[in-house]
């Protein structure tokens, strides 16, 4: 596996006006890839096709998402089924690559996010029509030293020697800042993928890392990362609730099956904290500073 950023490649198709391909990324969570689905056709409003990717899931996932491709044969929907878990990097990528090459816009969209209104995508598109490159929930975030120790450790390599030296400055410069994208549903330019490359899939970049090395390569290399929030509701890190606290997982479900509970959970926001996050769990455990 390159330790380089992966490829999306260039292409000379000339875009649908509007066009949005939308790349659903699940592991092991039927009830809320179903939700997510659902969402996403009853919510969106403009040309947009689907491609969604299963990661080797164990449940019922696989089920669940031929019994909603048959119950919309009016969707564009694209399946990637992988027989083991390629981990998100993997995962995020192959869907990326298998989108349309004539929409340009693609949104990161992950299996715990529930559409909540009709104009989720607008001000995301509304940001890239101006001249960003990455549209989502993002704040300006100080380079830690967690980030500069995974940089370290698993040295990628970049074919762009400006880019290099730039993430290299950006690293190991104390007090520096970045515009960070939180990854549940954001919205990227084509184009700028095409220049920018995808994630980086080796050793830690794999899973949890990738995102922040993502949006710091973007940066470096002058793009725009515009903060425009998504109309959706995040669920918070299913996947990480099914890999280091099964227990919750099963909780959650249990509580989703009262109505009020339920409607309480998708008016608050995020029903689950950080603490329960098997990254920052890992992130404490390392004596991360950030």
């Amino acid at each position: 596996m390159s330790d380089g950023p992966a490829v999306l490649p260039s292409s000379d198709a000339a875009f649908v006006p509007g066009k949005v391909s939308i790349v659903v990324l699940n592991w092991n969570a039927a009830p809320f890839v179903a939700r997510a689905l659902d969402s996403i056709v009853r919510h969106t409003h403009r040309p947009y096709e689907l491609i969604v990717v299963d990661n080797g899931s164990a449940d019922e996932s696989r089920e669940v998402i031929e019994t909603f491709v048959r119950a919309h044969p009016d969707v564009e929907v694209r399946r990637i089924d992988h027989e083991t878990n390629l981990y998100f990097s993997r995962g995020m990528n192959a869907g990326i690559r298998a989108s349309a090459p004539d929409a340009r816009y693609v949104v990161v969209f992950c299996n715990d996010v529930e559409v909540k209104r009709d104009d989720w995508l607008d001000a995301m598109i509304d940001a890239v029509d101006r001249g960003a490159a990455v549209a989502g929930h993002s704040e300006i975030l100080p380079v830690n030293d967690d980030q500069r120790d995974v940089f370290r450790r698993n040295a990628p390599t970049y074919g762009d020697d400006r880019l290099t030296g730039g993430m290299r400055a950006l690293l190991e410069t104390r007090g520096a800042r970045y515009p960070h994208v939180y990854g549940y549903c954001f919205l990227l330019d084509r184009r700028a993928l095409e220049r920018a490359g995808l994630y980086l899939e080796h050793g830690e970049f794999r899973q949890y890392h990738s995102d922040w090395e993502w949006y710091m390569r973007f940066h470096v290399l002058g793009f725009e990362i515009a903060d425009a929030r998504p109309g959706v509701h995040h669920w918070h890190s299913i996947s990480e609730l099914i890999e280091f606290h099964p227990h919750r997982y099963r909780e959650l479900l249990a509580e989703m099956d009262e109505p009020a509970t339920l409607a309480r959970y998708l008016s608050e926001g995020r029903p689950l904290f950080e603490e329960e996050s098997g990254h920052r769990a890992l992130a404490v455990a390392r004596g991360a500073d950030g």
